[in-house]
Protein backbone atom coordinates (compact mmCIF):
# COMPACT_ATOMS: atom_id res chain seq x y z
CA UNK A 1 0.00 0.00 0.00
CA UNK A 2 1.07 3.95 -0.53
CA UNK A 3 0.79 6.88 1.77
CA UNK A 4 1.70 10.19 1.94
CA UNK A 5 3.01 11.98 5.18
CA UNK A 6 1.09 15.15 5.67
CA UNK A 7 3.63 17.63 6.84
CA UNK A 8 5.80 17.40 4.00
CA UNK A 9 3.33 14.73 1.58
CA UNK A 10 6.93 12.73 1.07
CA UNK A 11 5.51 9.51 -0.56
CA UNK A 12 5.49 6.03 1.83
CA UNK A 13 5.28 2.77 1.14
CA UNK A 14 2.91 0.89 4.26
CA UNK A 15 3.57 -3.07 4.61
CA UNK A 16 1.49 -4.98 6.43
CA UNK A 17 1.64 -8.67 7.70
CA UNK A 18 -1.17 -10.85 9.33
CA UNK A 19 -0.52 -12.66 12.46
CA UNK A 20 0.50 -16.53 11.42
CA UNK A 21 1.16 -15.62 8.08
CA UNK A 22 4.71 -17.43 7.72
CA UNK A 23 7.94 -16.00 9.01
CA UNK A 24 7.29 -12.40 10.77
CA UNK A 25 9.24 -10.41 7.82
CA UNK A 26 8.20 -7.34 8.99
CA UNK A 27 9.60 -7.51 12.46
CA UNK A 28 13.18 -8.75 10.95
CA UNK A 29 13.36 -6.18 8.35
CA UNK A 30 12.23 -3.45 10.69
CA UNK A 31 15.64 -5.07 13.39
CA UNK A 32 17.57 -4.84 10.18
CA UNK A 33 16.49 -1.29 9.15
CA UNK A 34 16.82 -0.10 12.44
CA UNK A 35 20.23 -0.15 12.47
CA UNK A 36 20.76 1.53 9.26
CA UNK A 37 18.70 4.60 9.18
CA UNK A 38 21.78 6.85 9.08
CA UNK A 39 22.99 5.23 5.90
CA UNK A 40 21.22 6.71 2.70
CA UNK A 41 21.59 3.31 1.35
CA UNK A 42 18.66 1.81 2.78
CA UNK A 43 15.10 2.64 3.12
CA UNK A 44 13.92 5.03 6.24
CA UNK A 45 11.64 3.43 8.83
CA UNK A 46 8.55 6.14 10.07
CA UNK A 47 6.80 3.73 12.26
CA UNK A 48 6.58 0.23 13.10
CA UNK A 49 3.79 -1.56 15.60
CA UNK A 50 3.12 -4.84 16.50
CA UNK A 51 -0.27 -6.03 17.80
CA UNK A 52 -2.65 -9.05 18.14
CA UNK A 53 -3.55 -9.15 14.24
CA UNK A 54 -0.20 -8.40 13.01
CA UNK A 55 2.63 -5.80 12.54
CA UNK A 56 2.66 -2.97 10.19
CA UNK A 57 5.95 -1.13 8.75
CA UNK A 58 5.80 2.02 7.23
CA UNK A 59 8.89 3.04 5.55
CA UNK A 60 10.12 5.86 2.31
CA UNK A 61 9.06 5.26 -0.89
CA UNK A 62 10.91 4.15 -3.25
CA UNK A 63 11.06 4.54 -7.29
CA UNK A 64 10.47 1.69 -9.70
CA UNK A 65 12.49 -2.01 -9.09
CA UNK A 66 15.05 -3.16 -11.65
CA UNK A 67 12.81 -5.54 -13.06
CA UNK A 68 10.55 -2.66 -13.78
CA UNK A 69 13.29 -0.67 -15.47
CA UNK A 70 14.76 -3.27 -16.74
CA UNK A 71 11.57 -3.74 -18.91
CA UNK A 72 11.53 0.21 -19.16
CA UNK A 73 15.11 -0.20 -21.20
CA UNK A 74 13.73 -2.82 -23.33
CA UNK A 75 15.53 -5.64 -21.42
CA UNK A 76 18.90 -3.71 -22.79
CA UNK A 77 21.54 -2.29 -20.47
CA UNK A 78 24.99 -0.61 -21.53
CA UNK A 79 27.86 -1.77 -19.51
CA UNK A 80 28.20 1.08 -17.77
CA UNK A 81 24.61 0.84 -16.15
CA UNK A 82 25.55 -2.25 -15.42
CA UNK A 83 28.62 -1.73 -13.24
CA UNK A 84 26.87 1.28 -11.64
CA UNK A 85 24.31 -1.10 -10.31
CA UNK A 86 26.58 -3.28 -9.25
CA UNK A 87 28.60 -0.53 -7.02
CA UNK A 88 25.33 1.01 -5.71
CA UNK A 89 24.20 -2.85 -4.78
CA UNK A 90 27.84 -3.46 -3.60
CA UNK A 91 28.08 -0.70 -1.05
CA UNK A 92 24.22 -1.60 0.39
CA UNK A 93 25.62 -4.94 0.85
CA UNK A 94 29.07 -4.08 2.51
CA UNK A 95 26.65 -1.96 4.87
CA UNK A 96 24.67 -4.66 5.72
CA UNK A 97 27.26 -7.04 6.24
CA UNK A 98 29.00 -5.08 9.34
CA UNK A 99 25.85 -4.79 10.75
CA UNK A 100 26.37 -9.28 11.12
CA UNK A 101 23.93 -9.70 8.48
CA UNK A 102 23.82 -11.25 5.02
CA UNK A 103 20.42 -10.91 2.82
CA UNK A 104 20.22 -13.92 0.88
CA UNK A 105 17.18 -12.83 -1.39
CA UNK A 106 18.68 -10.67 -4.16
CA UNK A 107 17.05 -10.25 -7.32
CA UNK A 108 15.61 -7.67 -9.75
CA UNK A 109 12.44 -7.04 -7.46
CA UNK A 110 14.56 -6.41 -4.39
CA UNK A 111 16.60 -3.64 -5.96
CA UNK A 112 14.60 -0.14 -6.44
CA UNK A 113 16.32 3.52 -6.81
CA UNK A 114 15.92 6.04 -5.19
CA UNK A 115 16.07 9.94 -5.64
CA UNK A 116 16.67 13.05 -3.55
CA UNK A 117 15.54 16.32 -6.61
CA UNK A 118 13.77 14.76 -9.67
CA UNK A 119 14.65 18.83 -10.82
CA UNK A 120 17.87 18.63 -10.73
CA UNK A 121 20.14 18.31 -13.63
CA UNK A 122 22.76 16.21 -12.37
CA UNK A 123 23.00 12.20 -11.80
CA UNK A 124 21.34 11.42 -8.09
CA UNK A 125 19.70 8.24 -8.72
CA UNK A 126 21.27 5.48 -6.46
CA UNK A 127 19.91 2.16 -6.36
CA UNK A 128 19.04 1.12 -3.37
CA UNK A 129 18.58 -2.88 -1.16
CA UNK A 130 15.03 -3.56 -0.44
CA UNK A 131 13.08 -6.49 1.29
CA UNK A 132 14.92 -8.24 4.62
CA UNK A 133 12.64 -10.75 5.45
CA UNK A 134 14.93 -13.93 4.76
CA UNK A 135 18.16 -12.16 6.25
CA UNK A 136 19.65 -13.54 9.00
CA UNK A 137 22.72 -12.93 11.15
CA UNK A 138 25.58 -14.93 9.91
CA UNK A 139 27.32 -14.60 12.65
CA UNK A 140 24.76 -16.89 14.67
CA UNK A 141 26.27 -20.30 14.18
CA UNK A 142 27.65 -22.73 16.46
CA UNK A 143 31.19 -22.72 14.97
CA UNK A 144 32.26 -25.58 16.30
CA UNK A 145 29.89 -27.67 14.81
CA UNK A 146 29.41 -25.46 11.54
CA UNK A 147 25.66 -25.23 12.16
CA UNK A 148 22.77 -22.83 12.92
CA UNK A 149 21.18 -21.54 15.78
CA UNK A 150 17.68 -22.76 15.37
CA UNK A 151 17.59 -20.59 12.03
CA UNK A 152 16.03 -21.19 8.97
CA UNK A 153 17.02 -19.54 5.80
CA UNK A 154 16.46 -19.77 2.15
CA UNK A 155 17.60 -17.74 -0.63
CA UNK A 156 16.13 -16.94 -4.18
CA UNK A 157 17.28 -20.02 -5.94
CA UNK A 158 18.14 -18.20 -9.10
CA UNK A 159 20.42 -15.99 -7.69
CA UNK A 160 21.55 -18.31 -4.39
CA UNK A 161 25.37 -19.43 -4.29
CA UNK A 162 25.87 -22.92 -4.71
CA UNK A 163 26.67 -22.96 -0.78
CA UNK A 164 23.46 -21.78 -0.03
CA UNK A 165 21.52 -24.32 -2.75
CA UNK A 166 23.41 -27.19 -0.74
CA UNK A 167 22.08 -25.58 2.83
CA UNK A 168 25.70 -24.36 4.04
CA UNK A 169 26.33 -22.02 6.16
CA UNK A 170 25.87 -18.28 4.63
CA UNK A 171 28.19 -15.42 4.60
CA UNK A 172 28.61 -12.63 2.79
CA UNK A 173 30.34 -13.89 0.01
CA UNK A 174 27.22 -15.56 -0.73
CA UNK A 175 25.32 -12.34 -0.98
CA UNK A 176 28.29 -11.15 -3.38
CA UNK A 177 27.89 -14.11 -5.93
CA UNK A 178 24.52 -13.65 -6.54
CA UNK A 179 25.31 -10.05 -7.22
CA UNK A 180 27.28 -11.11 -10.23
CA UNK A 181 24.57 -13.39 -10.96
CA UNK A 182 22.21 -10.86 -11.11
CA UNK A 183 24.87 -7.94 -13.41
CA UNK A 184 25.53 -11.67 -15.96
CA UNK A 185 21.40 -11.80 -15.95
CA UNK A 186 21.27 -7.60 -16.67
CA UNK A 187 23.72 -8.30 -19.56
CA UNK A 188 22.29 -10.74 -21.50
CA UNK A 189 18.68 -11.04 -20.17
CA UNK A 190 19.12 -14.62 -18.96
CA UNK A 191 21.89 -16.87 -17.29
CA UNK A 192 23.27 -20.75 -18.21
CA UNK A 193 20.62 -22.48 -15.68
CA UNK A 194 17.68 -19.92 -17.09
CA UNK A 195 16.12 -22.99 -18.97
CA UNK A 196 16.48 -26.05 -16.96
CA UNK A 197 12.94 -27.79 -16.59
CA UNK A 198 11.75 -27.63 -13.39
CA UNK A 199 9.56 -30.94 -13.35
CA UNK A 200 11.39 -32.86 -11.07
CA UNK A 201 12.65 -30.79 -7.89
CA UNK A 202 15.73 -32.67 -6.98
CA UNK A 203 17.15 -33.18 -10.72
CA UNK A 204 16.08 -29.66 -11.13
CA UNK A 205 18.29 -28.89 -8.18
CA UNK A 206 21.34 -31.03 -8.98
CA UNK A 207 21.55 -29.68 -12.55
CA UNK A 208 21.34 -26.14 -10.88
CA UNK A 209 23.87 -26.46 -9.27
CA UNK A 210 26.22 -28.28 -11.80
CA UNK A 211 25.73 -25.52 -13.79
CA UNK A 212 26.50 -22.74 -11.09
CA UNK A 213 29.70 -24.84 -10.39
CA UNK A 214 30.88 -24.35 -13.90
CA UNK A 215 29.58 -20.55 -14.26
CA UNK A 216 32.34 -18.17 -14.99
CA UNK A 217 32.00 -14.14 -15.67
CA UNK A 218 33.83 -14.25 -18.77
CA UNK A 219 33.06 -17.39 -20.40
CA UNK A 220 29.21 -16.44 -20.05
CA UNK A 221 29.32 -12.97 -20.99
CA UNK A 222 32.57 -12.01 -23.17
CA UNK A 223 36.05 -9.78 -22.09
CA UNK A 224 33.01 -6.66 -20.81
CA UNK A 225 32.62 -8.74 -17.65
CA UNK A 226 36.87 -9.60 -17.21
CA UNK A 227 36.84 -7.33 -14.12
CA UNK A 228 33.97 -8.97 -12.89
CA UNK A 229 35.41 -12.08 -13.20
CA UNK A 230 38.22 -10.89 -10.97
CA UNK A 231 36.00 -10.65 -8.31
CA UNK A 232 34.34 -13.65 -8.71
CA UNK A 233 37.36 -15.70 -8.89
CA UNK A 234 38.44 -13.62 -5.34
CA UNK A 235 35.39 -14.74 -3.72
CA UNK A 236 35.92 -18.58 -4.54
CA UNK A 237 39.35 -18.43 -3.20
CA UNK A 238 38.00 -16.86 0.39
CA UNK A 239 36.40 -18.88 3.36
CA UNK A 240 33.11 -18.43 4.61
CA UNK A 241 35.14 -17.17 7.48
CA UNK A 242 36.66 -14.54 5.74
CA UNK A 243 35.69 -10.83 4.93
CA UNK A 244 35.44 -9.90 1.60
CA UNK A 245 38.18 -7.44 0.09
CA UNK A 246 34.93 -4.57 -0.45
CA UNK A 247 37.41 -1.88 -1.01
CA UNK A 248 39.04 -3.83 -4.05
CA UNK A 249 35.83 -4.45 -5.29
CA UNK A 250 34.28 -1.13 -5.35
CA UNK A 251 37.76 -0.04 -6.81
CA UNK A 252 37.15 -2.29 -9.92
CA UNK A 253 33.25 -0.74 -10.36
CA UNK A 254 34.08 2.73 -9.75
CA UNK A 255 37.54 2.59 -12.02
CA UNK A 256 35.07 1.37 -14.83
CA UNK A 257 32.58 3.91 -14.47
CA UNK A 258 35.13 6.81 -14.32
CA UNK A 259 36.42 5.74 -17.46
CA UNK A 260 33.36 5.76 -19.30
CA UNK A 261 32.05 9.09 -17.78
CA UNK A 262 32.33 12.19 -19.55
CA UNK A 263 31.60 15.24 -17.51
CA UNK A 264 31.22 17.77 -20.19
CA UNK A 265 28.58 15.44 -21.69
CA UNK A 266 25.92 15.54 -18.51
CA UNK A 267 26.09 11.74 -18.97
CA UNK A 268 23.82 9.68 -16.47
CA UNK A 269 24.72 6.81 -14.50
CA UNK A 270 22.18 4.55 -15.77
CA UNK A 271 20.77 3.85 -19.46
CA UNK A 272 17.66 4.91 -18.34
CA UNK A 273 17.69 7.78 -16.11
CA UNK A 274 17.00 10.70 -18.25
CA UNK A 275 13.70 8.95 -19.94
CA UNK A 276 12.83 7.82 -16.16
CA UNK A 277 13.22 11.70 -14.92
CA UNK A 278 11.85 13.31 -18.08
CA UNK A 279 8.39 10.97 -17.26
CA UNK A 280 8.90 11.94 -13.18
CA UNK A 281 9.13 15.82 -13.61
CA UNK A 282 5.75 15.50 -15.40
CA UNK A 283 4.27 12.89 -12.99
CA UNK A 284 4.80 15.72 -10.28
CA UNK A 285 3.70 18.75 -12.60
CA UNK A 286 0.63 16.99 -12.99
CA UNK A 287 0.22 15.96 -9.27
CA UNK A 288 1.29 18.22 -7.22
CA UNK A 289 -0.25 17.50 -3.98
CA UNK A 290 1.42 20.48 -2.01
CA UNK A 291 -0.10 22.91 -4.17
CA UNK A 292 -3.35 21.81 -3.85
CA UNK A 293 -3.35 21.25 -0.38
CA UNK A 294 -2.05 25.35 -0.07
CA UNK A 295 -4.94 26.13 -2.63
CA UNK A 296 -7.22 24.81 -0.32
CA UNK A 297 -6.17 26.43 2.59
Amino acid sequence: MFGIKLNDFFPLAIKVQKRNDGKDYLNIEHKILSQLQNDLAFPKVYYHETNVEGNILIESLLGPTLKKLFKFSSFNLDIKTIYNIGLDILESFELLHLKGYVHLDLKLDNVAIQFKDINNDKSNLKCVLLDFGKAINFLNFDKKNGKLKNIKFGGNKIYSSVNILNGGIPSPKDDLISLIYLLSFLYKGYLPWSFLEENDKNKYYNNLIKEKEKFCPISSCGNDFSDLNIIFNDLNKISSNDKPNYSLYKKIFSKFSQNNYNSETKEFRFKWEEKFMTVMREFNYNNDYSLDRKSVV
